[in-house]
C-alpha cells in the first residue's frame, strides 16, 4: 500500500497539456450555453477530471497504491452528484455519458497495457476530454442538436491533431513519417470541415500554421511545447466564440 503521507498534488492529473483540452471545451460551452443546471453539470464535469489523478496512479502502480484509488473514488463520487439534476432534467445526456464511459474504458486499457503514449490511447482520451461541450450544449439546449455534435467532433478533432503533433515533436522526432503524417492530418481536417461549414475550416488555423511553421530539423523542449500547445488551444476557443 503507498504511504498516506503522499501530498495532494501528487494525484491531481499531471499532464499540463490534458487540462487545456478538458477546461477549453468546458469554458466554451458554458459560455455559449449559461444555466444554473450547466453550473451543477460544469462542477461535476470539473471534479470527475480532478478524480482522473488518482485512476490513472491506481492503474499505473498495477493496482497498488490504494489511496489513489481513495482519492479518485471520493471525487469521482462528488462529481456524479453534480451530474445528478442535469442528467435528471435532460436524459438524453446519457447517451454522451455512455460515450465518456467506453472512452475511459479504452484509455484505461491501454494504460495497463503500457501504450498510454500510443495513438489508440491518445484518440480514446480525445474524445473523452472534448465531452463537455456536448454536454453543455445539450444541456442548455433542453435536447439534442446538430451544434452539440459538430462541437464535439471539432473538439476532438482539435486534440487528436494536437497529439499527433506533440508525438512528431518529441517521442518520434527522428521518424518523419509522424511529421508527414501530422502535416496530412492538419491539412484535411479543415477541409473536410469546411464541407460541414466553411467557418469551421477558420477554427483550425492556428493549429494548421503552428504545425508547418514548426521545424521538426532540431530539438524542441517539452515547456516549449506545451507553452504552443497551450496557445493552441485557447485560440481555438476564442475563434469558436467569435464565429460560430
Amino acid at each position: 500500500m503507498a504511504s498516506s503521507s503522499l501530498p495532494v498534488r501528487a494525484y491531481i492529473p499531471r499532464e499540463h497539456g490534458a487540462w487545456f483540452m478538458f477546461f477549453v471545451p468546458l469554458v466554451v460551452g458554458f459560455v455559449r450555453f449559461p444555466s444554473a443546471w450547466n453550473v451543477s453539470l460544469a462542477f461535476g464535469l470539473g471534479l470527475l477530471f480532478l478524480s482522473a489523478g488518482g485512476w490513472l496512479r491506481y492503474l499505473r502502480s498495477r493496482f497498488r497504491e490504494e489511496h489513489a484509488l481513495v482519492w479518485g473514488g471520493v471525487l469521482a463520487g462528488a462529481g456524479i452528484l453534480f451530474l445528478l439534476p442535469p442528467l435528471i432534467h435532460v436524459p438524453v445526456l446519457y447517451g454522451f455519458l455512455a460515450i465518456g464511459i467506453l472512452s475511459a474504458l479504452v484509455y484505461a486499457w491501454e494504460v495497463l497495457r503500457g501504450r498510454e503514449k500510443a495513438m489508440p490511447a491518445y484518440v480514446a482520451l480525445a474524445f473523452l476530454l472534448s465531452l463537455p461541450y456536448p454536454l453543455l450544449a445539450t444541456s442548455g439546449a433542453g435536447t439534442l442538436t446538430a451544434d452539440a455534435w459538430h462541437g464535439y467532433f471539432l473538439f476532438a478533432a482539435l486534440t487528436v491533431g494536437s497529439s499527433l503533433y506533440v508525438k512528431s515533436l518529441l517521442r518520434e522526432r527522428r521518424n518523419p513519417t509522424y511529421a508527414w503524417a501530422s502535416h496530412a492530418y492538419h491539412v484535411a481536417v479543415p477541409l473536410v470541415f469546411a464541407l460541414i461549414r466553411p467557418t469551421y475550416a477558420l477554427l483550425f488555423l492556428p493549429a494548421l500554421a503552428r504545425d508547418l511553421g514548426t521545424p521538426r530539423s532540431q530539438k524542441i523542449t517539452p515547456a516549449f511545447v506545451g507553452v504552443i500547445e497551450i496557445a493552441n488551444f485557447l485560440a481555438f476557443g476564442i475563434l469558436f466564440l467569435l464565429f460560430l
